[in-house]
């Protein structure tokens, strides 16, 4: 993993420090909190167990609500994905401040369906805006995407599939199996770029 900070130090962090993202559980963004939080005691303590287990990942329908929760002093650490639209804003934000940066991939993106569901040749795709790209590129011959569905989250998308409201969802492995659904694509991971921002 590649990671820096803006002052080249990376502070250590309270044990029971709080981590907000995008959600719901099953997201890039929660396995990318993740992946801090156990890379951040690596680089503090030199160990992966530095007493973390007293920390939480909370998660939220947007990353706006997420960062709304570090101005107000819910949550110490907001994680966002650089791909996100929005991120402009949380740069400009007076009241968050850049922590450091971390380039990781992400989980493997694949179009997902329900289990013995047959597909027409021509089918919605509900996902997240940021992966959209993928879906010209995974979508399998003989299959035609009609129109892309904007989701909170691609484990929202596969969460609106499991549920019938849509056939095909872009979404993550962690979360096409968290709402039983299958892969009827080639699939492949992200390198993705993600800010950590504290209160200023």
């Amino acid at each position: 993993m590649t990671y820096f900070t803006v002052n080249g130090d990376i502070p250590s962090i309270r044990s029971s420090s709080q981590i907000s993202t995008l959600g719901p559980s099953g997201t890039s963004s929660e396995h990318a909190a993740r992946y801090f939080l156990k890379s951040f005691g690596t680089k503090s303590f030199g160990t992966k167990s530095f007493g973390t287990d007293n920390c939480r990942i909370l998660l939220y329908p947007s990353y706006r609500d997420a960062a709304r929760s570090v101005s107000v002093g819910e949550s110490e650490y907001l994680v966002v994905a650089n791909a996100f639209h929005g991120i402009n804003d949380f740069y400009m934000d007076p009241v968050l401040s850049v922590h450091s940066v971390f380039l990781m991939l992400t989980p493997q993106y694949g179009l997902a369906k329900r289990p013995g569901d047959f597909l027409r040749s021509q089918f919605e795709v509900i996902s997240h805006p940021a992966p959209v790209p993928l879906i010209a590129e995974l979508m399998p011959p003989r299959h035609k995407c009609a129109g892309i569905v904007a989701a909170n989250s691609t484990a929202a998308a596969a969460s609106a599939v499991e549920n019938g409201d849509y056939d095909v969802a872009l979404t993550t492995h962690s979360a096409a199996e968290k709402h039983n659904l299958v892969f009827f694509s080639n699939q492949r991971p992200i390198e993705m770029v993600w800010t950590v921002f504290t209160h200023g």
